[in-house]
């Protein structure tokens, strides 16, 4: 069963689950969660990308950027940034490694907020909880072409745990060009490549 127009709407309305696809995949200060997700991410939108014909998988990278950029006014590299600085609090000088720092930087990205446009009306909202409330496109896209077995998408939609307590990301991570953001004509050619290649070697195996 194939994406029709309406599917990719969705996948657009959903996006915010994706966000984590624009993370360089050798990003320095992240912890391991996080690049967990966004593989998890990667291969749940490969897997969406095999019931697409019309559509290439740069153009679906494209539609994901354009939903995050239309819901919240901000690129996906700007979301991340905030969600990392604000992950890593504001230590004094020698202080970036206590309990308490870590503490109150932990309650900041839980309560994170972030303007949200939805039907000509913008608000603020809780960032996670609003990025949960728009996991039902997602799951609507997964049922229709996976039936009763697809993956709930939650299991790899972003999460404030992600960045937080046993998850706290280094602060030497970040640096003036972020901690390692893809533009996203880039991410588009990288998991391309990265979908090409599993492709070919998937091929391999069955050829052997």
């Amino acid at each position: 069963m194939a994406l029709i127009p309406s599917d990719l709407d969705k996948l657009k309305k959903g996006a915010i689950n994706y966000l984590y696809i624009f993370i360089d995949p050798n990003a320095k200060g992240l912890a391991p969660i996080v690049m967990q997700k966004r593989n998890e991410q990667i291969a749940a939108l490969k897997k969406i990308y095999s019931y697409n014909t019309g559509y290439t998988f740069a153009d679906m990278v494209q539609i994901i950027q354009v939903g995050i950029q239309q819901r919240y006014s901000k690129t996906p590299a700007q979301l991340l940034q905030k969600i990392y600085e604000t992950a890593v609090g504001n230590p004094s000088v020698g202080d970036a490694t206590t309990d308490a720092i870590k503490e109150q930087a932990a309650i900041k990205v839980h309560n994170l907020t972030t303007s949200v446009s939805e039907g000509g009306v913008t608000k603020t909202s809780n960032f996670w909880t609003d990025a949960k409330s728009v996991i039902e496109w997602l799951v609507e896209i997964f049922t229709k072409l996976f039936g009763s077995k697809y993956t709930n998408p939650t299991v790899y939609s972003p999460d404030s745990d992600h960045w937080t307590y046993d998850n706290q990301p280094s602060e030497s991570g970040l640096s003036s060009a972020g901690f390692g953001v893809l533009p996203m004509l880039v991410v588009g050619g990288v998991l391309y490549t990265l979908y090409s290649t599993t492709q070919k070697k998937g091929k391999k195996k069955k050829d052997n």
